[in-house]
């Protein structure tokens, strides 16, 4: 049988592509062909080289295309006449998802001798990243140097050299499979799982490695469009039914979309409505105030919108019915648009946020404390002594003025108060005390400061007071006698007297 009818018969039995290697090796195994030539394969991919070229060139009609670099399918596998194989008809190898599609485009086959050193296998693998490399002598593929065979020698050999790098890869070297560049990628998923990588080709024409990240970088190509735009339209959603929802959606819909569907076909729920419905209901001019807390205010905002939404409307019709690769620039768009509705949500979540968080309570002014209270909350100490002050202030005519906390003891002049002293009960803040307050004396009274001064002196003079800032307390936890009590009286009318002669500060 001539090479092509045989090559016809393995692909027609195979059902898919195949490397013209592989297609020698099943036409000889079945008898399909006999030779005495040293390279059929290489005689067979001539053949179906020159096949092909003719039927594009007018020539007699082909039954083989090329999906790849030495891998081959049926025309008739595509529906088509072979002079269908021009430019803008898709190859086998974009309808399968084969080895060879996986493999990198780019990828520089990287090798070594099986007398390399260590040192020089692993100086090459960091040089291009890679985590093997394939061991050759002249064509032959002998095996794998990869930092796994590398580290599962080392355990296995015990007692080690020094010197390690200079030890030949030979010593390191695992053995790895073989596939073909027209397999499917799924067949070599489990041995990638197990091992890292496989070889593409045969023992003595290796075409590639293809590795785990190669898998999982050609995964992500392909799934990455989908991710995005799920993110996207999710989003969009979410968007749409925090803005409105129930009656107010439903009007929103019939604004936007009663020319577009019959009254019976109107979508009612967000989840029924297509990705261009979303822009529509949203970019509507009637609609635009209802979503503006999301999107922004304004007619420069409302095109923007609409002009976003179409970008990906359209790629999305792209991608969903497989016309064509996308570029970095749409990937781009799509990250761009994912990045800018993500945006718009954290803004209208932040809105919500702000608009449900409590206002601060506004504490109620506290009722002023009376004598009467005041003298009940009082411990025998501090009861001891301010029925004496008390009673000291209602023979001076020295005003009190009661608050919250306690009261100031102060002196009246021309109807103003000039406080003196602050006493507070056990259960305040300050505890059962009196504070001078010698500074409050001085913004208010004419050339107060030698007063102040002097002030402060004869309180501290009594031995009862300790610093408080630039005034003096007396926490009042013991029985004074009256003669510290008049002592006290004392220096108060002194101060009242000369703040009576000063006289106010206009």
């Amino acid at each position: 049988m001539k090479f092509l009818d045989a090559a016809y018969e393995v692909l027609k039995a195979a059902g898919a592509p195949l490397h013209h290697r592989e297609i020698v090796v099943r036409a000889l195994e079945h008898g399909l062909i006999r030779t005495k030539g040293k390279t059929p394969a290489a005689t067979l991919n001539a053949q179906l080289g020159v096949s092909i070229k003719r039927a594009a060139a007018g020539g007699p009609s082909s039954r083989f295309c090329r999906v790849n670099r030495g891998v081959f399918g049926l025309v008739e596998w595509q529906g088509i006449a072979s002079t269908a194989a021009r430019s803008d008809t898709p190859t086998l190898a974009e309808l399968f998802h084969l080895v060879s599609r996986v493999v990198p485009k780019d990828q520089q086959l990287e090798a070594v001798a099986p007398d390399d050193t260590v040192a020089t296998a692993i100086s090459k693998m960091l040089a291009h990243n890679y985590s093997q490399l394939p061991v050759m002598q002249g064509r032959a593929t002998l095996g794998v140097f990869c930092f796994r065979s590398f580290a599962e020698k080392l355990l296995e050999m015990g007692d080690l050299p020094k010197d390690v790098g200079s030890l030949p890869v030979s010593e390191f070297m695992q053995e790895f499979r073989f596939v073909n560049p027209s397999d499917t990628w799924e067949s070599t998923l489990e041995y990638i799982d197990k091992h890292d990588a496989v070889l593409v080709g045969t023992r003595y024409a290796l075409d590639a490695i293809l590795t785990s990240m190669d898998v999982l970088n050609y995964l992500r190509d392909i799934a990455n469009p989908f991710v995005m735009l799920e993110e996207i339209e999710l989003s969009l959603r979410s968007l749409i039914g925090q803005c409105a929802h129930g009656t107010q959606l439903k009007e929103c819909i019939e604004r936007s979309l009663a020319q577009k569907y019959s009254t019976d076909e109107l979508p009612g729920q967000l989840q029924e409505m297509t990705f261009d419905d979303y822009g529509q209901v949203i970019t509507n001019g009637h609609n635009w105030p209802t979503f503006s807390s999301a999107f922004g205010k304004g007619e420069w905002q409302r095109k923007s919108t609409a002009r976003r939404l179409k970008q990906v409307t359209d790629l999305r019709n792209d991608v969903f019915h497989f016309r064509r690769k996308l570029t970095s620039k749409d990937h781009k768009l799509l990250a761009d648009c994912r990045e800018w509705l993500q945006t718009r949500i954290k803004i209208l979540e932040a809105k919500k946020r702000a608009a449900q968080r409590p206002k601060p309570k506004v504490k109620p002014p506290g009722r002023k404390v009376d004598r009467e209270t005041f003298l009940n909350s009082l411990d025998e100490y501090g009861r001891d002594f301010f029925v004496d002050l008390l009673g000291y202030a209602d023979r001076q005519r020295l005003p009190l003025s009661w608050g919250t906390k306690g009261f100031s003891l102060n002196a009246e002049v021309a109807g103003r108060h000039v406080p003196l002293l602050y006493c507070y009960p056990p259960h305040s803040s300050l505890g059962q005390s009196i504070y001078t307050s010698a500074y409050d004396i001085v913004p208010r009274v004419k050339d107060a400061e030698s007063i102040a001064q002097d002030y402060l002196s004869a309180v501290d003079d009594l031995g009862l007071f300790q610093p408080a800032g630039k005034s003096l307390k007396w926490m009042i936890k013991e029985t004074i006698g009256a003669a510290k009590k008049e002592q006290l009286f004392e220096v108060l009318s002194d101060v009242v007297k000369r703040i009576k002669e000063r006289g106010l500060k206009e």
